[in-house]
């Protein structure tokens, strides 16, 4: 390995440890602020918390389509991160989360947003069927998510005038602390992308790599860290429904947004490989752990390791042939 080499591995690394930090700043201080106006805790989990442990994805995609707009081609970042991040999620987060404790969620929440996930699955398939994604179906992704996350508000049965009655959003008694720490989070997430972003495609020129492969398995699993903080923690602490309805969400917004808003800037070009491989092993994964929540009323040891052995698998198949 060469020491330019070398060096763009270690600021990958350092990028990945900043994107997990200021990550959880903003997760932290966004719960914080949330609580104060009285937010409920179902939308917190469901989805604030899903949409920020997701900003290292969404920044990530966001820098690479500015690359492409000034000329470069990093769509394979952008489409591999995504898909990698959800992969990562389902068999490596889930897995070992579900190690440490059962997993566990009703029944009535897992058919509504199990069908969810695997609907944005083939949503995407069908999106990168002709090699790209257009604006209009960029478009159309974004407002698939949109749609779904305002049935999250309403599967809440969220007051319309709930929040407006604490206060307004920047009120002098707010947590003034916690909106500056938000700032400050959301600033080492954008620049931990942009190292990343750079480091990764600088790694995949370097190697002879496709750059999607590069962004699978070392951006793809790296920037799933928040999730997996999460994760572990909600099953430490007895809350392993909090943990699933955080993969399952952070799933479906890594599905649709990261590779949705990219497109609306410019158009993305669309591996073929993920289409004949990533996605479909994705969809695969994904219905196996819902038919294990479903037969067994939850995700116990035997079955997350066969899931955390599923990624690992799809890890090993794609080093042997990159």
């Amino acid at each position: 390995m060469g020491e330019g080499n070398g060096a763009d591995l270690v600021w990958i690394l350092v990028s990945l440890v900043g994107l997990e930090i200021g990550t959880q700043l903003v997760v932290d201080n966004a719960v914080r602020i949330s609580k104060h106006y009285r937010v409920p805790e179902t939308v917190i989990g469901l989805s604030l918390l899903a949409i920020g442990t997701d900003l290292p994805e969404l920044v990530i995609s966001l820098d690479a389509s500015m690359r492409n707009l000034g000329g470069a081609d990093a769509s394979g970042i952008i489409t591999g991160n995504a898909v990698g991040s959800a992969l990562a999620q389902i068999g490596f987060v889930l897995g070992c989360s579900g190690l440490l404790g059962v997993l566990s969620m009703s029944k009535q929440y897992l058919y509504r947003h199990g069908s969810a996930l695997l609907g944005s699955l083939v949503l995407l398939f069908l999106v990168g069927l002709d090699g790209v994604v257009t604006r209009g179906e960029g478009m159309m992704l974004v407002t698939v998510y949109v749609v779904y996350l305002a049935s999250l508000l309403d599967e809440a049965q969220v007051k319309r005038g709930e929040s407006a009655a604490q206060g307004r959003l920047f009120d002098p008694s707010a947590p003034r602390t916690a909106w500056f720490v938000l700032a400050l989070g959301l600033t080492i997430v954008v620049g931990s992308a942009e190292l990343a972003v750079t480091s990764a495609t600088n790694l995949a020129r370097a190697w002879e790599i496709d750059q999607t492969v590069v962004a699978i398995l070392i951006l793809g699993l790296g920037s799933s860290l928040p999730e997996f903080a999460i994760s572990t923690k909600a099953v430490l602490q007895k809350r392993g429904s909090l943990s699933v309805g955080n993969l399952i969400g952070s799933n479906i917004f890594d599905t649709l947004v990261p590779v949705g808003v990219s497109a609306l800037i410019v158009p993305l070009a669309f591996d073929a490989g993920l289409l004949r491989f990533e996605i479909p092993y994705l969809f695969a994964l994904s219905l196996l752990v819902l038919v294990f929540f479903f037969r067994n009323d939850g995700v116990h040891r035997r079955e997350s390791a066969v899931a955390l052995a599923a990624y690992g698998a799809y890890a090993v198949i794609k080093l042997m042939t990159s």
